[in-house]
């Protein structure tokens, strides 16, 4: 395989040059490399590396600095001889210099894997965006187990584009697990990076400790002052409490100064989404507003969303959707529909029928 007066360049350290074979031994090569003026030993059955050979119409550059064309190429006692027009070049009067930088220069080295390798990378990469392109893969990674109506719910909310909705379930009916598994099904889709997750100073640690056994998934929790010593350049997911939160003005404008791209408030009914100015929690809706507009995925969790009035029903609403939640007045007659038509379905004669 190896034979002495051979060139052969390094793959590891390419920035060596061009080699010369110096000695050959039945387990160890030894390579000049006159480029650096060093010896390297290499074991001769596995060694990073690779014969060079150029081919015809390539152009070579001898010792001196002479560039040829070449024409043609022969080989005798294992040494590769270039023919450019009337002049014969050996392949030990190689200039040593090597330039692998660009995709060119890899190509006319030789530098390059099999055709094997390719192939095993192709299917790699379609099987990576056949995965990718899987649209419950949200569902595979969670340590839970699902009731149907949760199923449901996801597949509906990761239907829309920018999903941007309120999740109402009643105490115990899994409202958390619904929006974490939102939530790593965005995150397993690379559509978000930054989650921002507000919540009552109670619920801290009971969201980390879920997300996290459950999802596998890490955040930064924030609930007192202690715990405010981060570099917003480089924070990632995170938990806050809204007490700490409204209670820390400097805290808010240092949150706006990056880009959230999800955000879930937790218990949304206790917040003051009307018109009015009521509610002690008041000043936070700016800062909602603010993080919701350059948000990719809203959601609001409430098991009683409504009852805060249905000023403020109607408030999250518009919040969330201010495009089909638009008039105050037009939501009271649907709303005041909708409860007439879940009195007739709940009627125990109607169902019957």
């Amino acid at each position: 395989m190896y034979h002495i007066g051979q060139r052969w360049f390094s793959e590891g350290e390419p920035e060596l040059g061009l080699g010369i074979v110096e000695k050959v031994e039945a387990k160890m090569v030894s390579i000049y490399f006159p480029l650096g003026e060093e010896f390297r030993n290499y074991n001769s059955k596995n060694s990073p590396l690779k014969r060079f050979q150029a081919e015809a119409g390539d152009v070579i550059e001898n010792v001196k600095g002479e560039k040829f064309k070449i024409d043609d190429i022969k080989e005798q006692n294992n040494i590769l001889f270039y023919k450019s027009e009337d002049i014969i070049i050996p392949e030990t009067q190689l200039n040593s210099k090597l330039d692998l930088g660009g995709p060119l220069q890899r190509v006319m080295a030789k530098n390059f894997d099999s055709h094997h390798f390719f192939q095993l990378r192709y299917q790699a990469y379609l099987e990576k965006r056949h995965y990718q392109s899987f649209p419950h893969k949200g569902f595979l990674s969670g340590k839970i187990r699902l009731i149907p109506h949760q199923v449901y719910v996801v597949s509906e909310v990761l239907k829309m584009n920018s999903p941007k909705v309120m999740l109402c379930d009643e105490v115990g009916l899994g409202k958390t697990i619904e929006a974490a598994l939102i939530l790593n099904s965005l995150i397993q889709k690379e559509l978000v990076e930054s989650a921002l997750i507000i919540v009552p100073e109670s619920l801290v640690n009971q969201w980390f400790i879920e997300l996290y056994r459950k999802f596998n998934l890490s955040f930064k929790t924030i609930s007192t002052t202690e715990d405010d010593d981060f570099d917003i350049e480089t924070l990632g997911h995170t938990i806050i409490s809204s007490k700490f939160l409204k209670d820390n003005p400097i805290v808010q404008d240092e949150f706006l100064t990056k880009k959230w791209d999800m955000l879930i408030i937790d218990e949304s009914h206790q917040f003051n989404f009307s018109n009015h100015n009521k509610g002690e929690t008041q000043n936070l809706i700016p800062f909602f507003d603010k993080v919701n507009a350059q948000a990719y995925s809203t959601l609001l969790l409430s098991a009683t969303p409504e009852v805060m009035g249905a000023e403020n029903l109607f408030g999250q609403l518009n919040f969330l959707d201010s495009l089909k939640y638009k008039n105050y007045n037009e939501f009271l007659d649907v709303l005041k529909n909708s409860q007439k038509i879940s009195k007739l379905v709940t009627q125990k004669n109607l169902l019957e029928k």
